[in-house]
């Protein structure tokens, strides 16, 4: 389940500014399990192909 912050970032076509983003850049990558990427990556990648605009 996504947060509402995600669902309105996601609503204005900013999901790059999600902590879900952040998470999965390779600056923080280090921080985060395997199958914490996984579902952040996740997220990204369907929120990202089901955009609003």
């Amino acid at each position: 389940m996504v947060s509402d912050g995600f669902t309105a970032l996601w609503e204005r076509g900013r999901v790059d500014l999600t902590a879900e983003a952040v998470v999965i850049r390779p600056r923080f990558r280090a921080l985060f399990t395997e199958e914490e990427l996984a579902i952040a990556s996740s997220r990204v990648v369907d929120a990202s192909a089901h955009t609003t605009t």
